[in-house]
Formats: C-alpha cells, sequence, structure tokens
C-alpha cells in the first residue's frame, strides 16, 4: 500500500520571514522536516508542496519528490491545508489495485456513474449513489440508489446511503476468483494443435 506524506511549505511567512529556510544549527529548518518525514517507517512516497522558489531550490538537497509547483492562489494566509493536499493528490491518480480497493472497501459511499460502484461496489457491500442514466443497462445490487441530475434528489440519495449504510455484498459480477476459474477452464479444453508445412 502507498501511503503519501505532503509536506507544505508556503512562502511569506510574517512571523519569522523566510522561516523555511533559516540554518538551524547546522541546516535548514526545511531538512529537518523532511528528513523527519523520510524516517517515517509508514510512508512510502514524500513530496513537498510549496508555492517559494527558495525553498524548492534548498529541498532539492534533500531526498524528497518535488513533482509540482502550489499555485499562489493555494498559498494565502487564508488557503485551507486541505485544498493544498488535494492539489497534491492530483499528481498522483495512478493507484495500485489494491490500494483503490482499500480505498473502496472503507468509503462511507460513492457518488458520481462509475462502473466501479454497480462492479467492485457490489462485491464489497458499499453505497452507490449512481447519478444519470449511464449504467441503466447493467444489472445493479441492492447497494445502488440511482438518481437523476437533481440535486435535492442527489443529496436524499445520499442520506440514506449513510442511514443505511453497508450491504450485504453481492456476487452478481463475480466472487472474486475469476482468473482462477479462467485457468481452471483453460485447463480442462483439450489441446488442439494445426501443424502447417511452408516450403
Amino acid at each position: 500500500m502507498r501511503i503519501l506524506g505532503i509536506i507544505p511549505a508556503r512562502g511569506g511567512s510574517k512571523g519569522v520571514p523566510g522561516k523555511n529556510i533559516k540554518i538551524l544549527v547546522d541546516k535548514p529548518l526545511i531538512a529537518y522536516t523532511i528528513q523527519a518525514a523520510n524516517n517515517a517507517k509508514l510512508l512510502t512516497d514524500v513530496v513537498l508542496s510549496s508555492d517559494d522558489n527558495d525553498i524548492i531550490n534548498c529541498a532539492k538537497n534533500y531526498k524528497i519528490q518535488i513533482p509540482f509547483k502550489r499555485p499562489k492562489e493555494l498559498a494565502t494566509d487564508e488557503s485551507p491545508t486541505i485544498l493544498t493536499v488535494v492539489h497534491a493528490l492530483n499528481f498522483f491518480k495512478n493507484m495500485e489495485g489494491e490500494d483503490f480497493l482499500q480505498l473502496l472497501q472503507n468509503s462511507l459511499c460513492l457518488i458520481g456513474n462509475s462502473s466501479v460502484g454497480i462492479r467492485e461496489c457490489a462485491y464489497l457491500g458499499v453505497p452507490v449513489i449512481n447519478i444519470g442514466s449511464r449504467q441503466n443497462r447493467r444489472e445493479q445490487a441492492e447497494n445502488v440508489i440511482n438518481v437523476n441530475y437533481c440535486q435535492e434528489k442527489i443529496e436524499e440519495a445520499i442520506i440514506t446511503a449513510l442511514d443505511k449504510g453497508k450491504s450485504i455484498p453481492s456476487t452478481i459480477y463475480g466472487e472474486g476468483n475469476s482468473g482462477e476459474k479462467i485457468a481452471e477452464l483453460l485447463g480442462e479444453l483439450p489441446l488442439q494443435f494445426h501443424k502447417t508445412i511452408m516450403y
């Protein structure tokens, strides 16, 4: 499982200007944070989120990923930290299958019109608010609540799903052992060889 550590370090500090790159004993303040994050055994990735070129250049001297520069609008005194986290996550969209399923399994509900809500969430029993007609022709388990694009209906469905909680897992799309079944069927098929000689 990947666990991402995000170090938010914006420029423009009012109390101590340039505090992230101020030398403390023998290295910049930001270096202590980076080293502590890198030493954390549970973190698989550590990234820096900064809008400041001096902080970014300083951090490059230490072992840290800097896949982006944070937009200025997310680096003000009023900017909520959660928006910084969401911005960072946009650069880590590719998720391992196991991590994705764990995230789904621990979700209170899924909202949208993805086939994940119809297939995987059925097996996991996760409540789904299926919006629109995109998935209408697919067989659905009891975990799905279908709604149109009406905000009021979506809100009502979310409340219903949260009140109801998880459903009994459904196997309408399989029991999670499709690979084994396919291998078993292939093992039972007679092998046929067709030999062609060309001159």
